[in-house]
């Protein structure tokens, strides 16, 4: 089953937090050089959004006072 997940994971590092193999170590399952951005050997890390930029989970979302 592992194995499949960590196939699953490759096309980008949603498909790897929807089978729940994110974020990942190099040579753990999920791991992919290609979703390693900062090549600090930890794959889909999460990361803050930069100044001025709206979460994308929240982008939708108004506030309704």
């Amino acid at each position: 089953m592992i194995t499949l997940k960590h196939i699953a994971s490759a096309p980008n590092c949603d498909f790897a937090r929807l089978v729940g193999l994110a974020p990942a170590r190099r040579g753990e399952p999920g791991y992919w050089q290609h979703h390693d951005r900062d090549g600090d050997g930890v794959a889909c890390e999460p990361w803050r959004p930069r100044r001025g930029e709206v979460p994308q989970r929240t982008a939708g979302m108004t506030k309704s006072d």
